[in-house]
């Protein structure tokens, strides 16, 4: 049965009941069990609130399932960061120049400096971006590049990085 024709048939069945048997609506009981005799729309209700519990579950497992599949990723990427650092080492203990195997080429890549964050909530007006207040961080770079000071933030050293090829 389609839901709208579950509800018509409930909505009828309610009325037809109040009509005939104006007292019968008091008694929560007979109510329920009359209408749900005369109808499938009760029926109906029990399948689709079972249902929701069932997707609400599946929500909460899907969520948990993220959280944990989301620290993994993060682990993955932690430990890829320290392979790359111990990486880098041996490249620079070899002469700093990029390495060439039969199946990568690694190669030592400057880093440009970066923007680093020590309190945003000292930003100075003029490095905010409206709506809402947001730290403007390519034109506070801007300007600590070109020596200003702004409070909160500092630029950092650089550095470098490794880049892995494989082709």
């Amino acid at each position: 049965m389609k839901i709208t024709e579950a509800l018509e048939q409930l909505r009828a069945a309610a009325e037809l009941l109040r009509h005939e048997y104006p007292d019968l609506p008091a008694d929560e009981t007979a109510w329920i069990d009359t209408l749900d005799g005369m109808t499938d729309g009760l029926d109906l209700a029990e399948y689709l609130a079972e249902r929701a519990l069932a997707l609400q579950s599946m929500e909460r497992s899907a969520k948990e399932r993220s959280d944990t599949m989301r620290a993994r990723a993060k682990r993955f990427a932690a430990e890829e960061e320290r392979l790359r650092g111990i990486i880098l080492a041996l490249v620079d203990a070899a002469g700093g120049k990029k390495i060439v195997r039969a199946g990568l080429t690694l190669s030592p890549r400057a880093v440009a400096p970066a923007v680093t964050e020590h309190d945003a909530s000292l930003t100075p007006i003029q490095y905010l971006r409206q709506p809402p207040p947001v730290p403007d961080k390519r034109a506070i770079k801007e300007a600590l590049s070109l020596g200003a000071e702004v409070s909160g933030w500092s630029l950092s050293n650089g550095g470098r990085s490794l880049s892995i090829l494989t082709k």
